[in-house]
């Protein structure tokens, strides 16, 4: 299982990144935070399932006034 969701995490990641190497920000319900911090898109925000810990990726979901999410101030 553990591998199952490494390998899904760095598949989403490796999608996410454009030719130019620069990460873009993801969509509703797509994958954010992990490894990589994937960020989501402006009105959205990273929500990861409890146990929280680090590296540990989630779903981007709406938030109401939530800034887009960003693994480097954390």
């Amino acid at each position: 299982m553990y591998r199952k969701a490494l390998l899904f995490a760095a598949i989403s990641a490796a999608g996410l990144i454009g030719s130019t190497g620069e990460m873009r920000a993801a969509g509703l319900g797509q994958f954010c935070g992990g490894f990589f911090g994937v960020p989501c898109d402006a009105g959205l925000r990273c929500y990861v399932k409890p146990p929280v810990f680090p590296d540990k990726g989630g779903t981007c979901v709406r938030a109401k006034g939530a800034k887009p999410y960003n693994a480097k101030k954390h």
